[in-house]
């Protein structure tokens, strides 16, 4: 199965940035792709070549990470979740991200962006003293048969909310692709197929998740209505969370022990 590749025109917010930028890197870092390949898609995410460090050391790029790095692990925390990162700095950033990437080299850093709107975005590397928790593993047949159930939670709260129905079906479906493809990681040329499309169905699931919240907003819905389902629409999320890291994370291993 070919990559996802980058979609014509402006891209828009990825919710995710290091989903992409994770597996370019790991490819440049084992000469499957070339660096200039790894700095397009860094400038196409809006995000700088450059590393800045959280104790003040010299800054880094990218290109220098990927050449020197044994290891590679996407992290994608949540509130209540921190995907084995703890409660130190790093953990904290990587919380406030929604995201982070554990490289491990001559040292353990944990490289977190950030896109405030009001600055330029970043990254930062945290050095690490000491192990770093494991992230939760999954494997892609499994995640896959997850996906294909919470494909249908997702619907259902999205469809189910009062006034879906009555808007345009075409301006549904647009939407609901804009919310899809702000989760879509791009993966290098001869990434796994079934890795690819793991990360399609979380896409899928996050976006039209995304799409509902929005639209439950919009449409005003009663908090204690709400409220009911969102323990399980919850779990939705943080099981296609779950099964984005393992597809990523599998695109990277498999891209650095080739």
């Amino acid at each position: 199965m070919p990559a996802v590749l980058r979609p014509d025109g402006p891209p828009p917010q990825q919710v995710h940035v290091l989903t992409t930028v994770a597996p370019w890197a790991a490819a440049f870092g084992v000469g499957r792709s070339a660096g200039d390949d790894l700095l397009d898609e860094l400038r196409a995410l809006n995000m700088p070549a450059t590393i800045t460090d959280s104790a003040g050391g010299a800054p880094m790029t990218w290109l220098e990470l990927a050449r020197t790095a044994d290891d590679w692990s996407l992290r994608l925390p949540a509130a209540g979740d921190p995907d084995g990162l703890g409660p130190g700095a790093a953990g904290r950033a990587a919380t406030e991200a929604g995201e982070a990437l554990v490289v491990v080299a001559d040292e353990t850093r944990v490289i977190v962006p950030s896109r405030d709107p009001d600055r330029a975005p970043t990254w930062t590397a945290h050095r690490v003293d000491g192990p770093i928790g494991a992230t939760r593993t999954l494997g892609l047949g499994e995640a896959r048969l997850i996906l294909l159930d919470a494909i249908g939670d997702a619907t259902a709260a999205l469809t189910g909310l009062a006034g879906t129905s009555a808007g345009a079906a075409d301006t549904l479906r647009a939407d609901l692709a804009e919310h899809v493809s702000r989760f879509a990681p791009v993966f290098p040329p001869g990434a796994d197929g079934r890795a690819t499309e793991v990360a399609g169905l979380s896409a899928q699931v996050l976006g039209t998740l995304s799409l509902a919240a929005d639209r439950r907003v919009g449409f005003g819905v009663a908090l204690a209505h709400a409220d009911e389902g969102d323990r399980r629409l919850g779990e939705v999320a943080a099981a296609a969370r779950t099964a984005l890291a393992a597809a990523v994370n599998h695109v990277i291993g498999d891209f650095a022990h080739r």
